[in-house]
């Protein structure tokens, strides 16, 4: 749906792989599945959050929604 919008889409297909992707390419919007292989979607955003000098910023109700 998001490419028929004109988006460049980029996929992953386990947490560890988005991860690595997400501070390679530096997206604009990154969309998580709770439930990936290797690593879930929670533990992608809490490890976003251990990197705040990066590039990549989320918003802080994100975290408060997130188990620790």
């Amino acid at each position: 749906m998001l490419q028929r919008q004109g988006y460049q889409i980029s996929a992953a297909t386990n947490g560890e792989q988005g991860l690595a992707k997400a501070f390679e390419e530096v997206p604009d919007i990154i969309l998580l599945d709770v439930m990936m292989p290797n690593m879930d979607g929670f533990e992608v955003t809490r490890r976003f959050k251990k990197k705040p000098n990066h590039e990549i910023h989320t918003h802080p109700d994100v975290y408060r929604q997130i188990p620790a």
